[in-house]
């Protein structure tokens, strides 16, 4: 597998999760870098339109997250982290640098 496999099914996901709140996704990671193995998980960004928390409660937020973790998984057969771009984190620049959004 290949990342353009990755990038044209998050390409083809776009707009229903548009739909969803969904703003932007993006691969990032290994497989982004072209540097994936056997053992490698994917890498997914997300970003949440700013109003999907004043519109849903939070368990819709995970809901969402995990939905998309089992589109992919059903798809890919591999580990996937979904990263919300809005989160305070210390790999949070890093992952700006190497995303590729769709």
């Amino acid at each position: 597998m290949q990342k353009e496999h990755i990038l044209s099914y998050l390409a083809d996901m776009k707009s229903d999760l548009a739909k969803k709140g969904i703003e932007k996704i993006g691969l990032f990671g290994s497989f982004a870098k072209d540097k994936a193995d056997t053992f490698s998980d994917i890498d997914i960004a997300i970003k949440i339109k700013k109003s999907y928390l004043d519109e849903h409660d939070v368990w819709d937020y995970f809901t969402l997250i995990d939905s998309i973790k089992q589109m992919l998984l059903k798809k890919f057969s591999r580990k996937i982290d979904v990263y919300d771009l809005d989160s305070s984190s210390d790999i949070k620049d890093t992952i700006s640098k190497e995303i590729i959004y769709v």
